[in-house]
């Protein structure tokens, strides 16, 4: 049984991207190889996302950084992420 988040390759034509499930659009499903998702490494894991966390902790990342911390969640998000890395 294969997993929501796996996709497949077409070994016949080299179409990729297909979720589990799906047929080959351009071969009509022959050939079809199962590729498991991408993990994320232990430190992509480790850092929660930008968009999972408050608007608290958002202000405290940048007033670490001197960026200006008025604005709504996505302005924040906007800066944090266009700042460049500490």
């Amino acid at each position: 049984m294969a997993f929501e988040t796996e996709t497949v390759t077409c070994t016949e034509c080299g179409s990729s991207g297909m979720v589990a499930g799906e047929r080959c659009q351009a071969c009509n499903g022959q050939g079809l190889q199962r590729r498991p998702a991408a993990v994320p490494t232990e430190e992509e894991a480790a850092v929660p996302s930008l968009t999972s966390l408050k608007k608290a902790d958002l202000i405290a990342i940048a007033e670490e950084r001197g960026l200006d911390t008025s604005g709504t969640v996505a302005d924040l998000i906007e800066r944090i992420e266009a700042a460049p890395a500490v």
